[in-house]
């Protein structure tokens, strides 16, 4: 484990962790109180920031953009016809000559300005659906305040059950399962004083499962994993694979 992983809690609340680190810190994380609560801290925050961003812009903001385009500038249209060779006149009035270069000059940072207010709208916008777009139920469970995780045990690879009581909802993380055939499903169940009870149904890809399920009331004293068909059991029909106390 890299001796860093403690590191890792800020990055992943905010879901900016790879795939692998992702992996790796979820493995941890089920024996480690301090990124635990690191973690919810860190989503409290940018919970929080989400609601700021998510205010709407000033009202005044369309009327200033719209006066500034109003206001700006333009340049006139270049008259290509000859010009008169004459020699001019001394004795005629002077004209004020206003530099081509300066005028564009002036209009590039009006327009500069006006570009830097749009591009301020379109940031605020993108970074509220960043934020929101980064919502995880998973991520939400561990938030819980009375987030339970365990690890359970099996043959080979390793299982994370994450349980909020509060919630009423469980999470199955997992990586290394035994492979699924198309009509099967890995079974989570609570493991109670009078026998075992459905906590729900999950798959994955490649053995990786990373998924919630709402689940009812109950004081399990453990839990199991069982290989079963995807329609559901009232009771294990298959082998427990993977097994923890809570």
């Amino acid at each position: 484990m890299n001796p860093d992983v403690h590191d890792l809690s800020a990055a992943y609340a905010l879901d900016a962790l790879d795939p692998d680190e992702r992996r790796d810190f979820e493995a941890h994380f089920a024996t480690c109180e301090r990124c635990r609560s690191e973690v919810r801290g860190f989503r409290e925050v940018t919970t929080s920031l989400a609601s700021e961003v998510e205010s709407p812009p000033p009202a005044g903001l369309k009327s200033l953009v719209m006066a500034g385009i109003a206001t700006t500038e333009q340049l006139a249209p270049i008259d290509s016809s000859p010009t008169d060779s004459s020699p001019t006149d001394s004795s005629a009035g002077s004209a004020t000559v206003t530099d081509l270069g300066e005028r564009r000059n002036r209009r590039s940072v009006a327009i500069v300005g006006i570009a830097a207010a749009i591009v301020l709208m379109a940031v605020t916008a993108l970074a509220t659906w960043s934020l929101a777009s980064r919502s995880d139920p998973i991520d939400d469970i561990i938030a819980a305040s009375d987030v339970d995780v365990t690890q359970l045990q099996g043959d080979s690879g390793a299982v994370q059950v994450l349980w909020s009581p509060e919630r009423n909802e469980v999470a199955m993380i997992g990586d290394g399962l035994p492979p699924l055939e198309d009509d099967e499903a890995y079974a989570l169940w609570f493991v109670l004083d009078e026998g075992v009870a459905p906590a729900g149904l999950f798959t994955g890809d490649d053995g990786v499962v990373r998924a919630t399920a709402e689940v009812d009331d109950v004081d399990p004293v453990g839990w199991g994993v069982t290989v079963e068909p995807d329609t559901g059991s009232e009771q294990p029909t298959g082998d427990i694979i993977y097994s923890a106390d809570v």
